[in-house]
Order: structure tokens, then sequence, then C-alpha cells
């Protein structure tokens, strides 16, 4: 089993998910022959893990946990509980904490799969992937995707 690298975020989000929790389902674009976009250019695409997509959602989860149970708690054992969690999440924990902070104080309504045509990847996997979102976050309203 591969090792989980940690919290990922795609290069882009469109204006209107400003509030929503960004989850990166794929890397770059798989067409990338677009004359327009430059975005992508040079970089390959990939299709995460469905494993490492749910340690994100784990990730995000146990951060707002903490933030859910802060009442009555200082700053600092806040920041303290953040980052013990932070140490043991691989690469961009930073990104994971930021991303939860947003989504947390936004009502935790809206998700984004991100990056460029997240459709592509196997129906039997995008059906795993919402549930897992709605069983962690049950008062999501919106899913979006490009």
């Amino acid at each position: 089993m591969k090792e989980y690298s940690g919290f990922e975020l795609g290069p882009i989000r469109p204006p209107s998910e400003a509030d929503s929790l960004l989850l990166r389902v794929t890397r770059n674009c798989p067409w990338n022959k677009c004359r327009f976009c430059t975005l992508y250019k040079g970089e390959k695409f990939s299709i995460r893990d469905k494993e490492d997509l749910f340690r994100d959602i784990d990730l995000v989860r146990e951060i707002i946990d903490v933030l859910e149970n802060a009442e009555g708690i200082d700053y600092e054992e806040i920041n303290r509980k953040i980052n013990n969690i932070c140490i043991n999440s691989g690469e961009n924990a930073d990104w994971a904490v930021s991303s939860a902070l947003n989504f947390y104080r936004s009502d935790m309504k809206s998700i984004f799969l991100q990056d460029a045509d997240t459709m592509i990847i196997k129906p039997d996997d995008l059906v795993s992937v919402l549930e897992y979102v709605k069983k962690n976050f049950p008062n999501v309203d919106r899913i979006t995707t490009y």
C-alpha cells in the first residue's frame, strides 16, 4: 500500500465555490489540449487514490471536531490539538487547516470536487466518495464539480 502524501488542493477554484470545502479528486486535466488554457500545460493527469481522498476528508473532519468542541478551551489548547493532528497528517497539513476553517466558518454546506474533469473517475468510486462525504458532513447541501 502506498503511503499517504498529505492533503491536496488543486490550483484553482471557481469564485462561486469560495465557501466550499475543496476536495482534490483528480490532478490536472485529462484532455489538456485547449488552446485558451495553459493552467495544466506540462502537467500529467492522474486520479487520486480513493483512500487518499478519504484521508483528506478524515483530516478535515478531525480539525472541525476540535473547532466544534472548542467552547471553554483557550486558544493555545485549540492550537495544540490542531497541531497534534497535523503532525501525523503528511505534507500540506496547513492547507487542510485553512480549508477546514473556511468550511467551518461557512456552515459546512458546500463541497467542490477538484480538478479538471472529476467525472472521469469510475462511477462506483465517485459514489463511494459522495457517500463518505455525506457520512462525515451530513449537513452538506451541495456537492459540485466540473
